[in-house]
């Protein structure tokens, strides 16, 4: 039996983000077993399932009993902080690519009190929650779906569980603000205490879960507490870095794209994709976007030029409509799904959040614009910059049009009209 320690790995770590380059692979994480400690040497030893493909291995995590007698960790909640270590480190592991599936178990000691104190001394992170201007914090898990107020305090509060530890299972979120008398608010979290006036907490009102239709207790939803916890590790292409060039890009891989899609289905370039009036691109290509109303027009131009895509007639009769006929965009999701061996629809992800930030111009700033301008790679609206915004949307995008035009040089097609 052989035995390893997990690599460890900064967030913004090159060789994480070059490992992910190009890769779509999802992971599954379940917690396996709780083995007691035996002895006072050791805290209790909490050990982890690692699924992807036909890949499989355990990962255990303990701390040196030693650090139990620390005063700073007296009060640490050994279950809770090793789980976060554990699946934190899993995660940045799974994302490097950097998991040595040869090694069955992995054994991971913690012997250092640093480790313990980095996480035990964070606040409850989640998900749901964004920063506001000029400073605060919003939670976006509203029945409206707009943002609403909310503070750290407040957070802790909610029966949510902590990001860290979360199920992936657990999905759409729904809170409400409700008063409540300080001696009976129940703090979610680590190392938190509330105020003695405090009278106000977030509670979870709605949810679903992806494992069952009833609804759940969702404060259990974590390792340890349910059964069925499980974590997903998707090693998806993150989204590039701005990039002034990546208008000029977008350009080019409009240009390209029609003649690989062309090609590959035996085509005019022309039926596929119509030529837009030269003066779509010269919105895109204009570096002056300094301003909501320039930002807001120049994703409207882009999201024109991409619609204007016509890959239907590659697609089964059925295929080619939702009820009423399916966009360009989503035709062309359908096309990579249907037609490119071991392809899926999500290479244009990137291209329906585009529309989606476009649909959603005509409304209130709300969850569904924020969670689009994210996976374009834009995490705050407004942004802090608008000429860097509209740069980080085009280079996803450029990003996007790239991986399509590869995938079709590269694997073989099929034709579903004879299937």
């Amino acid at each position: 039996m052989r035995t390893g320690a997990l690599p460890r790995f900064s967030r913004y770590d090159d060789r994480c983000n070059e490992a992910m380059k190009g890769r779509r692979v999802e992971y599954r994480i379940t917690a396996e077993e709780r083995i007691p400690n035996s002895g006072e040497d050791r805290t209790p030893r909490y050990q982890f399932n690692i699924t992807g493909g036909r890949n499989e291995t355990v990962c255990s995590i303990h701390a040196l009993g030693s650090l139990k007698a620390c005063g700073s960790l007296s009060e640490i909640d050994w279950e809770e902080v090793l789980s976060m270590v554990a699946i934190d480190q899993i995660e940045r592991t799974l994302l490097a690519d950097a998991l040595d599936w040869s090694i069955n178990p992995y054994r991971w000691e913690v012997s250092d009190e640093e480790t313990i104190l980095n996480v035990d001394r964070v606040s409850k992170l989640c998900d749901m929650r964004l920063p506001a201007k000029p400073r605060g914090f919003l939670c976006a898990a509203t029945e409206t779906g707009d943002p609403e107020p909310t503070t750290l305090p407040l957070c802790m509060t909610c029966d949510m569980p902590d990001a860290r530890l979360v199920c992936s299972g657990l999905v759409h979120p729904v809170t409400a603000l409700s008063k409540a008398d300080a001696d009976t608010l129940s703090l979610s979290g680590n190392s938190a205490t509330a105020a003695d006036n405090v009278g106000f907490k977030r509670s979870v009102t709605r949810a679903f879960c992806e494992a069952h239709p009833e609804s759940q207790d969702w404060k259990k939803c974590r390792p340890w507490l349910r059964g069925c916890w499980y974590r997903i590790v998707d090693t998806s292409e993150a989204a590039p870095s701005p990039d002034s060039a990546a208008p000029r890009r977008i350009v080019d891989e409009v240009g390209y794209l029609r003649l690989v899609y062309a090609d590959r289905f035996r085509v005019k370039a022309s039926e596929f994709w119509p030529n837009r009036d030269p003066s779509a691109y010269a919105v895109l290509l204009d570096d002056s976007c300094t301003s909501p109303r320039q930002f807001a027009h120049n994703i409207v131009v882009l999201d024109d030029v991409l619609s204007a895509m016509n890959p239907h007639e590659q697609l089964a009769e059925d295929r080619r409509k939702n009820g009423s006929r399916v966009n360009g965009i989503t035709a062309m999701g359908r096309v990579l799904e249907d037609c490119i061996d071991g392809t899926d629809c999500s290479y244009v992800k990137p291209l329906q959040a585009l529309k989606t930030v476009r649909n959603s111009f005509s409304h209130q700033p709300g969850a569904k614009l924020l969670e689009a301008l994210g996976t374009l790679g834009v995490q705050s609206y407004p942004p802090h910059d608008w000429q860097i915004a509209w740069w980080q949307v085009a280079a996803s995008v450029a990003q996007a049009l790239a991986s399509i035009r590869w995938i079709l040089q590269t694997t073989n097609v099929d034709d579903p009209q004879e299937s």
